[in-house]
Order: structure tokens, then C-alpha cells, then sequence
């Protein structure tokens, strides 16, 4: 039985460091994977997504997609470990919220036949995600200032990815409270942060 564990990078929240974290274990598929064609399963796998260039979920390429992964996992011997994927573009939301990633989730969880469907989530307090944001971007923005700042801020507030309650419910509603393993960002530096994963 290998369950898949989908890592949903947020943005700010330490995508990068958890996938090179994972880059060396034999059941990841993402970003910075040591083999190349584990870098290319999480691409079909965003490709199949909600988050793809045409915004909607093509289920035949997710059930190619998982037959591949299953296929993999044969090959690699891996049916006792699970499967890891992990990508920013997950996160991805729009006017209705992470209402798209969920029904992506759901769907996946639906067709994933070897196994159960986990979710790895990392969150930042807010205050420090937004600064975060502004200071990424500002390098790039003509008018860059403490007023500037304020009105992002005041803006971003409004927006509602920052609703983590929201999105741990809604997880928790497809995975099972069980299934969500949630990090704080906060806690990178410790070891039960690493060894939590």
C-alpha cells in the first residue's frame, strides 16, 4: 500500500528548503528531485491540475497521471514507502478561494487506488508573510515606501489565502483530520520540524 503525500507549498512558507529537504528521498516526485523524471511526474501532475494554464481539472490526464505514478512505483520498488509531491503552484487559488484545490484533491483522492491520500502543509504567521511579499516584490516596484507597504498590507488583509482556518478545515474535510499534517514556518530551525516530515 503506498499512500501519496501531497505537499502544498504556500507562498513564503518554505517550499524550497522542505523540497530540497526531500530532493534525496527515493519517493519524491518535484522541484529539485535527483532524478529527472521525478521532476517531470510533478509537472504531468500540475499539468492535470487546477492550477494548469487552462484552469480547470482534466481528469483523464490525473488518471494517466496516477497510472504512471503507480507504474513508478512498481519500478522503483516503493510499495511499502510512500510517495512524496510537492509544488507551489498547488496553492495556486482564484476568485473563489482554494475552492479549486479542493476539488482537485478530492478528485485525485478519488482515483488514487494503491493507497490513502495525505496532505503536508506549511503555514507562516501572517505578519511575517506579508512583509515577506512586500519585501520580494519591492525590489521591483518605482514607488517602494512605508506608504506603499501600508496600502499592500491593508489590501492584502482582504485577500483570503491568509484564512488558514478555512483551508485546514476544507483539507481536513478530504484527508481526514488524521491525513493533514500541518508545520508552522516558525519552527524550521528546530528538529522535531524536520523530523515531523
Amino acid at each position: 500500500m503506498t499512500d501519496l503525500i501531497v505537499h502544498i507549498g504556500l507562498p513564503k512558507c518554505g517550499s524550497t528548503s522542505i523540497q530540497r529537504f526531500f530532493a534525496g528521498y527515493r519517493g519524491y516526485l518535484g522541484r529539485g528531485a535527483s532524478d529527472a523524471r521525478a521532476n517531470h511526474f510533478c509537472t504531468g501532475l500540475l499539468r492535470a491540475s487546477h492550477a494548469n494554464r487552462l484552469g480547470g481539472i482534466n481528469r483523464r490526464r490525473l488518471r494517466r497521471w496516477c497510472d504512471q505514478a503507480q507504474q513508478h512505483i512498481e519500478g522503483q520498488g516503493l510499495r511499502d514507502a510512500p510517495l512524496l509531491v510537492s509544488s507551489e503552484v498547488l496553492s495556486k487559488t482564484d476568485k473563489h478561494g482554494y475552492a479549486g484545490c479542493f476539488e482537485f484533491l478530492e478528485v485525485l483522492a478519488s482515483i488514487w487506488s494503491v493507497g490513502g491520500l495525505k496532505i503536508m502543509l506549511t503555514v507562516r504567521a501572517q505578519p511575517a508573510k506579508i512583509a515577506s511579499e512586500y519585501a520580494q516584490r519591492s525590489a521591483r516596484r518605482f514607488n517602494a515606501s512605508q506608504s506603499d507597504f501600508e496600502r499592500y498590507v491593508d489590501q492584502r488583509t482582504k485577500e483570503s489565502d491568509l484564512d488558514y482556518d478555512d483551508l485546514i478545515r476544507g483539507l481536513g474535510s478530504i484527508a481526514g483530520p488524521s491525513g493533514v499534517h500541518i508545520s508552522l514556518l516558525e519552527d524550521i530551525g528546530e528538529q522535531h520540524f524536520w523530523q515531523s516530515m
